[in-house]
């Protein structure tokens, strides 16, 4: 088996582990939603099905967390194309401004 399959299987079950023993809900819903993401990443490794990732990823970008700027007001052209990874660093950056 691919090693990073491995390394997803492993985080897959600390998230359920978490989930699990965690007393707070809102960090409970918190790493679901990172185990459901893991989820999707993993059906994407094995199976080639992209679709469920798409549409967790959309589901964060459109969620925002309390206290944050949702991610679609912090791009300025929406008919500008970002990479997944690229709008998180815009995220990332305006926290630690």
């Amino acid at each position: 088996m691919d090693k990073s399959l491995t390394n997803y299987q492993a985080i897959q079950t600390i998230l359920q582990t978490e989930i699990q023993t965690e007393a707070d809900k809102d960090i409970q819903a918190a790493i679901r939603k990172q185990f459901e993401l893991l989820e999707a990443i993993l059906e994407f490794k094995q199976l080639g099905k992209k679709e469920k990732l798409n549409i967790k990823l959309q589901k964060q970008l459109q969620a925002p967390v309390s206290g944050q700027i949702p991610v679609q007001n912090q791009i300025q052209d929406p008919k500008q194309s970002k990479s997944y990874a690229e709008i998180l660093q815009t995220g990332t950056q305006g926290k630690n401004s």
